[in-house]
């Protein structure tokens, strides 16, 4: 039987070589793209994007292909996208596909797969523009709109007072070192939770005892480990690594539950006529029913309205969706509350967020998928090409930015915020742009003003340890470690 086995599995492995390399020389003769450095004709570039993705270095592996001087490399990529992946490092290209010429670059649909057993019909993963995509986007805007932003910061902030209160509560030397990158993750859960529908996890009341595990945390942290796996190694590995949807359906059915609890908790409010009248007092699933088929405006067709499944992928989509300026804030607010109308004259606080973004973008790579054949400045592109926007490369590019890997805030101020078009893409551009970037933008100001105006913080943690990992998404590989002390 393990010889039978034995020559299965290299039966399989042989026949996959074989046509990864039929693949690849046919795509090579075709194609006027150059091929990413490196590489062999069997396997192409798949071992170096796999031990790129063991150490945490994805980003950097893409970035090569900026360094080729070339706008378009191809890079081969079997089992994963056997015609090869088309790295984009052109600002004018990037803009071409969100934005200019976004019909004829689609969303990619290997990013449904990479959510399939855990979320169908959230925004972000239908192929626009479809009109299930206009739809969705239609019904979602509201939930976005100048109130709820208003109230997302006073959610922003009466939490960032709870992480304080938790904060004050550490006298002794061993507990003024915090945990920082945990405990904004808390925060943010937090906000989140409350913002969109109403449901506090209470993460942030754990960091009181770091020995008490919260459900919660534990089986958010089991299932986004699932996505860089399914993103960055072929669909035979899932299983091997714990990524396939029978291996995460512990937590994806706990995670929903809760959510599925809270809309039939609305629901049965809804038919009872007990729903928040004045739109300060509604979250974003209240929105949400009001344009779906739980929630009673039947005058439209059933059609433009959520489904009960789309509005819970909706919300979860959401729940899974993170000096200088307390010198800023105390001169802003002179001893006052801060407001959210003073949000807007935290000028250099917004810098900073800019110039971190900038540097540090949450998802280092947008993907597109061609929807025809046709061509970027020469190039051919045939349909059902993979298209990925190198946004890490392209913001730290020192063709378009002066000092361009240094941390300078003060380039989002006066004269020397010009910022060329399609280099700065942290939330995307064009119609499928992050629907949420104001309130993620409103919650990291009221955080971040509110945190430095009570606490100095000191670095803690050893300046070797601070190394920033790529496995979907940026992140800080160790975390970061800081002693707090109030001002």
């Amino acid at each position: 039987m393990d010889n039978l086995i034995s020559i299965q599995t290299v039966s399989q492995l042989s026949l996959f070589g074989l046509l990864s390399f039929l693949v690849y020389r046919n795509t090579k003769s075709v194609s006027n793209i150059p091929q990413f450095p490196g590489g062999s004709k069997i396997f192409g570039n798949l071992f170096g994007l796999l031990h790129a993705f063991r150490d945490g270095t994805v980003h950097l592996f893409f970035d090569l292909a900026s360094k080729t001087d070339n706008p378009i490399v191809n890079m081969y990529l079997p089992g994963i996208s056997m015609n090869g992946t088309k790295l984009i490092s052109d600002p004018d290209f990037a803009k071409q596909i969100l934005a200019l010429r976004h019909t004829e670059f689609v969303r990619d649909e290997r990013l449904s797969a990479l959510f399939k057993g855990i979320c169908n019909y959230a925004l972000f993963l239908i192929p626009s523009p479809s009109d299930q995509w206009k739809k969705h986007r239609k019904l979602l805007q509201p939930a976005f709109g100048p109130t709820h932003l208003r109230n997302s910061f006073i959610i922003s902030l009466h939490e960032s007072n709870e992480l304080m209160k938790v904060w004050e509560g550490y006298t002794d030397k061993e507990r003024s070192e915090i945990e920082l990158t945990k405990a904004l993750n808390f925060l943010a859960t937090d906000v989140i939770g409350r913002v969109g529908f109403s449901y506090n996890f209470h993460l942030v009341e754990t960091l009181v005892d770091p020995g008490v595990e919260n459900k919660n945390q534990k089986y958010l942290l089991q299932m986004a480990k699932a996505f860089p796996i399914r993103r960055f190694t072929p669909k035979f590995m899932w299983r091997v690594l714990g990524a396939t949807p029978e291996q995460i359906k512990g937590p994806v059915s706990y995670l929903k539950g809760v959510i599925k609890d809270v809309v039939e908790d609305k629901e049965q409010k809804f038919k009872e006529n007990i729903v928040p009248v004045a739109a300060k007092d509604m979250d974003l699933l209240d929105r949400l029913m009001e344009n779906s088929t739980l929630g009673g405006k039947f005058e439209k067709s059933s059609f433009d309205l959520f489904t009960q499944e789309e509005l819970e992928d909706e919300v979860f989509a959401f729940f899974l969706a993170g000096q200088g300026v307390r010198e800023e804030a105390k001169e802003l607010l002179n001893g006052e509350k801060l407001t959210y109308e003073k949000l807007n004259d935290l000028k250099f606080t917004d810098a900073v967020i800019k110039e971190t973004l900038r540097l540090y973008p949450i998802v280092p790579a947008l993907q597109k998928k061609s929807n025809v054949d046709t061509t970027l400045g020469g190039y051919n592109i045939k349909k059902g090409d993979n298209l990925s926007i190198l946004v890490y490369s392209l913001q730290r590019n020192e063709k378009y930015w002066k000092d361009g890997n240094e941390f300078v805030p003060e380039r989002w101020l006066g004269e020397e915020k010009n910022v060329v078009n399609g280099t700065y893409l942290p939330f995307g551009e064009g119609p499928t742009n992050c629907i949420g970037q104001k309130l993620a933008v409103i919650e990291m100001k009221t955080v971040i003003s509110t945190i430095c105006l009570k606490y100095d913080m000191e670095l803690a943690s050893a300046r070797e340890d601070l190394k920033i990992e790529s496995k979907g998404t940026l992140r800080l590989k160790n975390g970061l470690k800081v002693k707090v002390s109030r001002v």
